[in-house]
């Protein structure tokens, strides 16, 4: 049963009676075991320790209540069983994280890490002690840029292990030659021609309430030119002299491409023919006509591309 971070009322239902807690449950209780620890805080923290009990398959919050001045605690009346024991600070927006004995943040109650407490009828329980506190963010790596190191291409962060610790807010500032990128705070990164030839690098911070923050920057990678996509390159038109040939370059990706032409007759570059439409003249009679498209774009490698040979002039 997951847990969500809320503000945590004192249980009226169950037999428990929480004996040195400043806010007490029910007076009466129909066990007769107790447990009982230390909870250390700090003086801007409302503390709060919370009772689960093992119901069927699922642990089930009892009760709780706040700590006496020094920290102690204790749960009278309990029935034999099964329990865990939250230590949490009951505000909105807490400064603390919310642990489980012995220590283990998480806002699962079900975790497997948490140590269940086994009860038997008349028994006293000691020692289970928390304490509320700044925790660091441990085993953060230095985060990893992945994706091709062109131009049109999505960057992604590799995290590593981060994701698989406690949930917590990360940001991100994306820097071109160090300095930041305008508007790049999310996860992945748009690389453009204004990115050519320079070193891409991103800083992650993980940070949330209760946790000392971490900042760790990644190694910078250098980007090169992106490829263009290009299509068939087509002439339309009869080859007879004083009839338009066009050349058709079709659509290429990404976004908008330039275009230059050189025709050629007989495979050789025909002087002043660099328009994308050509008539053929008693020069090229009996010749055959092709023509280079060439595809340029801003932050890209430029391709050429060959058209086929018409039929000969006529």
């Amino acid at each position: 049963m997951a847990l969500s971070r809320r503000l945590v009322a004192v249980s009226t239902a169950a037999a428990l009676v929480l004996a040195s807690f400043v806010a007490a449950a029910p007076a009466v209780a129909a066990g007769t075991a107790t447990i009982a620890g230390t909870l250390l805080y700090p003086a801007d923290a409302k503390a709060f320790v919370e009772l689960y009990q093992l119901q069927g398959d699922e642990f089930v919050s009892i009760g709780g209540g706040a700590p006496e001045a020094d920290g102690k605690w204790d749960f009278e009346g309990v029935d034999a069983g099964q329990y865990r024991v939250a230590f949490l600070d009951n505000v909105e927006d807490a400064n603390y994280v919310q642990q489980f004995f012995p220590g283990v943040v998480t806002d699962d109650v079900e975790d497997d890490r948490i140590t269940t407490i086994n009860v038997a009828e008349g028994q006293n329980v000691t020692g289970v002690d928390g304490e509320l506190k700044i925790i660091p963010l441990t085993d953060f790596p230095t985060p990893v840029i992945v994706g091709k190191l062109a131009v049109g291409s999505e960057l992604e962060i590799d995290l590593g292990g981060w994701e698989l610790l406690h949930t917590v807010g990360i940001s991100y500032t994306w820097l071109r030659n160090g300095k930041p990128i305008e508007d790049e705070e999310f996860e992945t990164f748009e690389v453009t021609s204004a990115d050519v030839n320079k070193r891409i690098s991103v800083i992650a911070v993980a940070g949330e309430a209760g946790y000392y923050s971490e900042t760790r920057t990644s190694a910078a990678v250098k980007i090169g030119l992106g490829n263009l996509v290009a299509a068939k390159v087509k002439i339309t038109g009869k080859a007879i002299v004083g009839k338009k040939l066009k050349a058709v370059a079709g659509k290429w990706t990404p976004g908008k491409v330039t275009f230059t032409y050189q025709w050629r007759a007989n495979g050789k570059a025909i002087k002043k023919a660099t328009k994308v439409t050509f008539k053929p003249t008693s020069a090229q009679v009996g010749k055959k006509i092709s023509v280079i498209v060439t595809g340029t774009q801003p932050g890209y490698k430029k391709v050429v591309v060959k058209s086929g040979s018409t039929k000969k002039v006529k």
